[in-house]
């Protein structure tokens, strides 16, 4: 079945009652959770179709997320997740892959960024915001429904290009 995945520290600001609810309400989908538990996650062990799989070497990440039908952005949303710059949706995004996320600005932030680029996604939207856990589950499965395909997974990976370490860095050094 599909796979909707999530990829680093899960802890506190993830909301874990966001993704029992997610993998209860889509039993034909695995939900894989990569990374360290720093909370704990008894609850989400006892789902069935819900996969913590621990932490995974870094250089092994665009292999997991080149199996994910959908990635995912599941925090809280409050005063310290409205202030993160959550670089797993550039990586997300970077590998062609689309994100549905908790309403963090950044995240709309980066879906207005890609909205004004020019790459070529027939009219999908490969970032979504969601305001409720109805409206997050029912964006994961418009996405599962709805994939991209190779050539858009291909433009939405150029879209990011300009978001490398590289180019950042290069940025702050003509500043400076």
């Amino acid at each position: 079945g599909p796979v909707i995945g999530y990829f680093g520290l899960i802890s506190e600001w993830v909301d874990q009652n966001l993704l029992a609810e997610l993998a209860r309400a889509m039993p034909e989908a695995h939900v894989v959770l990569i990374g360290t538990s720093d909370v704990p996650v008894k609850t989400l062990r006892e789902i069935p179709n819900l996969h913590l799989l621990g932490p995974r070497p870094f250089q092994d990440l665009p292999d997991s997320i080149a199996l994910f039908s959908v990635g995912i952005i599941p925090f809280m949303v409050n005063d310290l997740t409205r202030a993160v710059n959550p670089i797993k949706l550039r990586e997300m995004l970077a590998a062609g892959c689309p994100v549905v996320s908790t309403d963090l600005p950044e995240v709309e932030a980066v879906k207005k960024q890609l909205s004004a680029t020019r790459y070529r996604l027939k009219g999908k939207q490969p970032v979504v915001t969601a305001r409720s856990s109805s409206e997050f589950i029912e964006a994961v499965r418009e996405l599962i429904r709805n994939p991209l395909d190779p050539e858009e997974k291909v433009e939405l990976s150029k879209a990011m290009a300009g978001e490398s370490w590289r180019n950042k860095v290069d940025q702050i050094l003509g500043l400076i």
